[in-house]
């Protein structure tokens, strides 16, 4: 995020598409996964869910399978401390 304000700008940031990735960091692929499976982990939801700078920015769920989007929006609920 530090990085983010200082080359764009958090003030420009409207919304943000979250998912987990099948592949790592830096391989300068797109490949999403669902929320939890993938290489992220379980510890970037948390926290993602947790920082206050994200709590009036719509977070939208760009996971692979919609018949988990209920279940996936339950988990990053419980990720709220």
């Amino acid at each position: 995020m530090k990085k983010f304000d200082a080359i764009i700008g958090r003030k420009f940031l409207r919304a943000a598409h979250i998912n987990d990735s099948k592949v790592e960091l830096g391989s300068r692929k797109d490949r999403h996964d669902s929320i939890g499976r993938g290489k992220l982990g379980m510890e970037a939801f948390r926290l993602l869910m947790n920082d206050p700078r994200f709590d009036e920015l719509p977070l939208i769920l760009e996971t692979i399978d919609d018949t988990l989007w209920p279940a996936e929006i339950k988990l990053l609920y419980s990720l709220i401390a």
